[in-house]
């Protein structure tokens, strides 16, 4: 009895020992399979930001092409005007970011947690800036010049000369600005878990918890919010002058075709009253007439200047004359008026076409700008207030944020897209270079 005693006794402790370590094996186990190294969570953080990746990668597939047709198409095929200058630098602007910019925010996010290079994260967030605020301001004066077309036809325009020197003014200016980026940028210390730390390209460390990053930010949203109001602004002006054109020129043209010369000249005359008196402007209708007067010279395709001083300009723009050289509405005027009309009784038609198609692919531009740019601001500001990460690092929080931080690139990758909708020319210009190409093979 003693024997069965001492037997039972002998295999409940090794019934017990083998439990033990079955237990400490799997804690163990546990234990491993559940610590990770900063390598491994830094492959966890990559793979979560899967979708902002593969959304760049779109982008890069689209914008790289795109504006390398634009540069293509634009300099070959269309003739010098400030629109074709506007719209070159905006293609060279969104063809480096698309090279450069996109490129690096892959490479941060691929080392989300082990970037180290200081000087390289420096540079490139000091770059994303210059590019992008040389984009904003030359969007700008692209509209302040489809303003003074359109609202300020008689006035001196700007030249080809003048507005190639504003396209590298506003990238001298946006440098200026993107220097305090190259001053706060550079590696920030995160905590992960498990107690490890993570060096993340982002406000360096030194002025993270300073006023800098928030005052510079600040700054960024005044010009931004200055930019939306300016271009509400004049599209709103551009917008009511052109319907005031519109109706001017369908009562001109009407009252000029139903009578002869003299008829003409009256029934002008009568309708410069009759517009005088509804806006209480006497020198309205001088502008308008001689808006008709001029409107012509916006089919030409090249820039030459008369000997007279009265410049004309090519494609989108219209003839510019001197305030102190502009003539007196006299009847020799009126009858030169009322013989181009009747020689090209369509070019009125055509002009204004032309007209409002530059004006709705600058207006488009512009909006998809606003639109793309308003988000990454916001988070921008959001990050520099907060001193670091505005939400917590997740799963959905590292697939969605990392696109909305960089909607600002939409706007680098749709101006082709816009083109293509928008300008009947630029389509026929591509389709007929790729069958030059397919030709050629």
């Amino acid at each position: 009895m003693a024997m069965v005693t001492s037997e039972t006794g002998a295999n409940s402790t090794e019934v017990t020992r083998m439990v033990t370590d079955v237990t400490t094996r799997r804690a163990t186990d546990f234990t491993n399979t559940s610590f990770m190294t900063l390598q491994q969570l830094n492959d966890a953080e990559f793979y979560r930001r899967l979708a902002p990746v593969i959304y760049l990668v779109i982008l890069m597939v689209i914008g790289i092409p795109g504006n390398l047709l634009v540069l293509a198409v634009y300099f070959r095929s269309f003739s010098g005007s400030t629109h074709r200058t506007f719209i070159l630098s905006l293609a060279a602007v969104d063809l480096v970011i698309c090279l450069v910019s996109l490129p690096f925010e892959i490479l941060e996010m691929r080392f989300q947690y082990t970037f180290y290079n200081v000087i390289a994260c420096k540079i490139f967030r000091a770059n994303n800036n210059f590019l992008s605020l040389g984009s904003i301001f030359t969007i700008v004066c692209m509209s302040i010049d489809r303003y003074k077309r359109v609202c300020r036809p008689l006035r001196p325009q700007m030249t080809k000369r003048v507005s190639l020197f504003s396209c590298l003014g506003c990238l001298v200016v946006s440098f200026l600005f993107a220097l305090p980026n190259f001053a706060i940028s550079g590696i920030r210390k995160v905590t992960l878990k498990y107690n490890i730390t993570g060096s993340d390209c982002s406000l360096s460390d030194q002025f993270a918890k300073t006023i800098y990053p928030i005052a510079y930010g600040g700054v960024l949203f005044i010009i931004f919010l200055i930019v939306i109001v300016l271009l509400i602004v004049v599209y709103s002006l551009i917008a009511r002058k052109i319907y005031k054109h519109s109706k001017f020129r369908e009562r001109f043209q009407s009252s000029t075709y139903s009578g002869s010369l003299t008829q003409t000249s009256s029934i002008s005359n009568h309708s410069r009253n009759q517009s005088s008196e509804k806006n209480g402007n006497k020198e309205m209708s001088l502008q308008e007439v001689k808006f008709v007067m001029t409107s012509s010279s916006e089919t030409q395709e090249s820039e030459t200047t008369s000997s007279n001083g009265t410049t004309k300009l090519g494609t989108d723009e219209t003839e510019v004359t001197s305030p102190a050289t502009q003539p007196e509405v006299t009847k020799s005027t009126t009858k030169n008026l009322d013989r181009s009309i009747k020689k090209s009784p369509t070019i009125p038609h055509a002009d204004r076409k032309r007209t409002a198609k530059i004006t709705r692919i600058s207006f488009t531009i512009s909006l998809v700008f606003v639109l793309s740019y308003l988000p990454h601001l916001v988070l921008s500001l959001m990050t520099a207030v907060k001193g670091g990460f505005v939400a917590k690092p997740g799963p959905i929080v590292s697939a969605v944020l990392p696109i909305v931080t960089r909607s600002i690139f939409i706007n680098n990758v749709a101006n082709p897209i816009i083109y293509g909708f928008l300008d009947p020319k630029f389509r026929q210009s591509c389709k007929d270079g790729f069958k030059a190409v397919l030709h050629t093979r």
